[in-house]
């Protein structure tokens, strides 16, 4: 069937579904706190645009990057795009992510595909139905608000475009996969942190493993300087240090107990903002087991079995409450050291350099939250899609391979829980479009009259439907600051009062 023309159609019409929804679950996203501030440059102060609005030129651009660069952090060129494409217009970045997004799908599923040369529509519709599983708190403080997806998802999208042309380098040595997997594993490092951490890691395990194969390739230094160099960029940014200081009460405690004071959030993070993901985690979990298990002795291939679904029933009944909360962190923490084992250990045997390395970057981006001082659920965003690559590849290595009828049912059945949940929220944020299209018209309106010189005090906005559906707004208690960047970008005076009914 993978040759014929019927199903090349039917596969290229499943992608255009898939990127006409990821298009329709942008259409409802607006600019929520601080993207105002970015989209205005005005983010830390007005020195930069000091009448506000987005007609600022490209020199009082790269001055408010350079002293964000060395005052409050490195994370610049993540911003720079995001500013780019919101001077233009939010149309704009909704089309950008969604092209971003679809890309990290496409090629993630296509790495998955190439080296056993799977189903692209299986796969496909695994990977997207798992895309399609991200929890609200994950969706509306990462994908969703724009200043924190040009960091999270962007940075992880463009690292699996630039793993997917690395795996095709392998199998097509031109210059054009080389130059698009420098490029974009670059790109990734470079925009944050986390991903500057899980870039290096990542190219440091591969060249590792290939000197154990006994391949030795001319291009190593560049394999390794050019991503360690851009990711060092962000991560010594004097802004990191500047702003670090400001978190007295954290700095103040010793390594061990950061780690133990961040770690049972960074479980909850990655847990519990998506039931349905969770469950299949713990799916796959046992079907890593299955396939390592070929590899024990048939002697202690039962006892093996049996422990590690042993902890997995522990760790679901822990989930759901059923054992003693007293008990949960130290069995999450043996359900995720031998979930990570399993999965290295199979990839160290299977030879699959790339995932290999992937997850180990995956759980670095992970195991430096240890010491972070600030933690909410758009930092499991890299790990997630680290997760729904390596699920992916796990849960159609199997179906594919034994389960049958099961091949088609499995894959299916993710795939439509995945656009049940995800409608939901999308529902959420269109429910809440007609309030932020006529706050944006009362906004500009307003705008306009103060610049033609009608005396206005205040202007009367709406509330949101439902708050779950945006990350936060000003009339939130905590973020009524965003009222402050959010007259700069309409050009309102700050002494104009906003009334939210």
């Amino acid at each position: 069937m993978k040759n014929n023309k019927t199903y090349k159609v039917i596969l290229h019409i499943f992608w255009l579904l898939v990127f006409l929804y990821i298009i329709i679950q942008h259409a409802f996203v607006w600019m929520y706190f601080d993207d105002y501030g970015y989209a205005s440059i005005t983010y830390l102060g007005n020195q930069f645009n000091p009448n506000g609005g987005t007609n600022f030129s490209i020199v009082e651009l790269v001055s408010f990057l350079k002293y964000h660069y060395y005052n409050w952090g490195g994370r610049v060129v993540g911003f720079f795009f995001e500013i780019i494409c919101l001077k233009h217009s939010i149309w704009f970045m909704r089309i950008v992510q969604s092209i971003i997004v679809f890309a990290m799908i496409l090629c993630g599923t296509k790495s998955v595909c190439i080296r056993l040369k799977k189903n692209e529509l299986l796969v496909g519709i695994v990977f997207t139905g798992m895309y399609l599983l991200l929890g609200l708190s994950t969706l509306n403080w990462g994908v969703y608000w724009f200043t924190a997806s040009v960091l999270y998802v962007w940075s992880v999208g463009f690292w699996v475009v630039g793993i997917f042309f690395h795996i095709r380098y392998e199998n097509n040595n031109t210059i054009g996969n080389y130059i698009s997997y420098l490029l974009f594993i670059s790109l990734a490092a470079i925009i944050h942190e986390q991903t500057s951490v899980a870039v290096i890691m990542y190219v440091v395990a591969v060249e590792i493993l290939n000197i154990l194969e006994g391949k030795k390739s001319l291009l190593c230094f560049l394999n390794l300087s050019v991503p360690t160099v851009c990711g060092l960029i962000c991560i010594l940014a004097p802004g990191n240090f500047v702003r670090s200081v400001g978190y007295e009460d954290f700095n103040s405690m010793t390594v061990y107990e950061k780690a133990m004071h961040n770690l049972p959030t960074i479980l909850h993070m990655n847990f519990d903002d998506s039931y349905a993901m969770t469950l299949i985690y713990m799916i796959v979990f046992v079907l890593f087991v299955l396939n390592v298990s070929k590899y024990v002795n048939n002697s202690r291939k039962t006892i093996f079995i049996l422990f590690y679904v042993m902890i997995d029933i522990a760790f679901f009944l822990t989930r759901n409450g059923f054992l003693l909360t007293k008990y949960q962190l130290i069995i999450e923490i043996v359900w995720a050291i031998t979930f990570s084992c399993n999965i290295l250990v199979y990839y160290y045997i299977e030879k699959h350099k790339y995932f290999f390395a992937m997850y180990l970057g995956g759980l670095l981006s992970q195991g430096m939250l240890l010491v972070a001082p600030q933690l909410n659920y758009r930092v499991r965003i890299i790990f997630a899609i680290v997760l729904i690559v390596i699920s992916t590849d796990i849960i159609t290595t199997t179906v594919e391979n034994s389960w049958g009828i099961y091949s088609i049912i499995a894959p299916i059945t993710i795939l439509l829980i995945g656009i049940i949940l995800s409608s939901r929220v999308t529902y959420g944020y269109y429910l809440n479009n007609s309030i932020n299209i006529y706050n944006d018209n009362q906004l500009r309106i307003a705008s306009r009259e103060i610049q033609e010189g009608t005396n206005i005090e205040k202007i009367v906005l709406k509330k949101l439907f439902d708050d779950r559906y945006a990350c936060v707004m000003p009339y939130q208690e905590g973020f009524e600051g965003g009222q402050v960047w959010m007259k700069y970008y309409y050009e309102i005076p700050q002494n104009i009062v906003i009334e939210w009914q």
